[in-house]
């Protein structure tokens, strides 16, 4: 399981962007994320593939999910029903890594049993 923003665990950081502006202003060992909802037209996204820039996108629903999937941006990020997410990127063999927002650590046990790919720690997106 891949955790992100726990401290004492490297990981590498996640930093927001709302424009392909920001990424100059993100480092190179951080990956990008971004709003799925503040790029419909999929600008952000084919702009940080067609770079080979590590992102993230937060998706809301599961065709936002299937959308955004299509482009394999490293890791796609939901708040709700990891599992429902993690099927879906399971059976379409997806490239894509699903992370779950959590608040609390604790929230671990339950998400590695059900097989999510990871977590991200609200606190480390700066929500």
């Amino acid at each position: 399981m891949l955790i992100f923003g726990y401290q004492g665990l490297d990981s590498k950081k996640l930093h927001f962007i709302s424009s392909s502006e920001d990424i100059q202003d993100s480092k190179n060992d951080c990956i990008v994320w971004f709003y799925h909802t503040s790029d419909r037209d999929f600008s952000l996204l084919k702009f940080c593939i067609h770079h080979e820039i590590a992102c993230a996108v937060l998706v809301e629903n599961a065709i936002d999910f299937l959308l955004c999937a299509h482009f394999a941006p490293q890791f796609l990020l939901v708040r709700e029903n990891p599992q429902v997410y993690q099927s879906l990127a399971d059976s379409y063999l997806l490239d894509s890594k699903v992370l779950c927002i959590i608040k609390n650590i604790s929230e671990i046990e339950r998400l590695g049993t059900q097989g999510i790919d990871g977590v991200v720690l609200e606190d480390a997106l700066g929500m």
